[in-house]
């Protein structure tokens, strides 16, 4: 997930901006460093990447915000798939097999 801040200067002087600090459940997650000619913006651009599913709070210079991390669904798709291949081969197998059986057990009469 990307986060972005727009700062702007205003002002007629050159500003420094200390360090953007993007926190993530009180926790430093990045920093940046921006220097701002007068009357110029620029966009910060924090990258955030969770494993773990669940709402997580953040913060950048004071602005709050959160965003939430799904778990990836199970593929019951696939296993119900694969699942229905192998009783359908079973199914094909046993079927096969009776017939066999029952015309050997009708010409051996």
């Amino acid at each position: 997930m990307d986060t972005k801040a727009l700062y702007t200067k205003r002002s007629c002087t050159r500003h420094h901006l200390d360090v953007d600090t993007l926190l993530i459940g009180r926790a430093e997650e990045t920093r940046h460093e921006l220097i701002l000619e007068p009357r110029a913006s620029d966009t910060v651009t924090f990258a955030v990447t969770r494993d773990e599913a669940g709402t997580y709070s953040m913060e950048i210079d004071g602005l709050t915000g959160e965003f939430t991390v799904q778990a990836h669904p199970y593929r019951w798709a696939l296993v119900s798939s694969i699942i229905g291949s192998v009783l359908g081969l079973l199914a094909v197998v046993a079927i096969t097999v009776y017939l066999v059986v029952f015309r050997r057990r009708r010409a051996a009469a």
